[in-house]
């Protein structure tokens, strides 16, 4: 996701036969506008903050002043929508981004961010149409992240073909984009395509060697292909790096069984 500080202009066109008096009334409208032009932004980056650290009640109390001040302002729009998303208010969230592609119609961040609300609804076909609005749109900085929704709504659609496709195309964009890596490798994986697959899971360490699930990944794909020592000391790491979550778990579940 996109964020910035998205800032609008504002242009104040004084006639030369006004009044002092009136020019410095003028003049005090356009400081206002600034003050609360800098207050909204100040609280849209304490709110994109928040967001980060999962403080989700703040986050929203932030956002929601900034866009009291700046109700116009797109990217505040989709921040909110973000935060709510976030927070499991997805009606919420679908009418804040849909105010923001009113407001900013080719806002590729947007469409993404709607493909990733439709992903939360298991509604694949809406969410595919979404992130290609957001990759057709030639300035999006950020094409990988779409593809990567792609591929996976194309991939919990059952369509391997395309899931395969939308995630190569992805690395394509950012050769180091782990989560593409090990989701290519889920769909590999499922393919019984086990080389390819592991291939993909180390791909993924490569790029979040401190992430658990690759290396559980990884060692699924190697008990395949019968190198269970090998599989053993991906499921040992995985279970050191998330001791207390459920994917340590799932690994410490495995090293029990296997390791003697």
């Amino acid at each position: 996701m996109i964020h910035g500080n998205g800032n609008k202009s504002f242009t104040a066109t004084v006639l030369r036969t006004l009044s002092v008096l009136l020019v410095v009334s003028t003049s005090m409208a356009c400081g206002n506008k600034q003050v609360n032009r800098d207050k909204a932004t100040l609280h849209y980056d304490i709110a994109y903050d928040l967001l980060q650290k999962g403080e989700l009640g703040p986050a929203i109390e932030q956002i929601d002043k900034a866009v009291r001040l700046e109700p116009k302002n797109p990217e505040f729009r989709n921040l909110y929508g973000l935060i709510y998303a976030s927070s499991g208010h997805l009606d919420k969230a679908e009418a804040e981004l849909r105010e923001a592609l009113r407001l900013r119609p080719n806002y590729a961040d947007v469409y993404n961010n709607l493909c990733g609300l439709n992903i939360s609804r298991s509604q694949w076909d809406q969410a595919i149409e979404h992130c290609e609005k957001a990759v057709s749109i030639i300035t999006y900085a950020s094409p990988e992240k779409a593809y990567h929704n792609m591929g996976w709504a194309y991939y919990k659609k059952g369509d391997m073909m395309n899931a395969i496709q939308s995630y190569k195309k992805a690395l394509r964009y950012r050769e180091n984009f782990y989560i593409a890596h090990q989701n290519l490798g889920m769909v590999y994986f499922d393919l019984k395509k086990y080389n390819l697959a592991i291939d993909n899971f180390q791909a993924a360490i490569k790029g979040c060697n401190f992430c658990p699930e690759p290396y559980y990944r990884l060692g699924l794909a190697l008990f395949k292909v019968d190198k269970k020592k090998t599989a053993l000391k991906s499921f040992n790491k995985c279970r050191e790096l998330d001791k207390e979550g459920e994917i340590g778990k799932l690994c410490g579940n495995f090293v029990k069984k296997y390791q003697r």
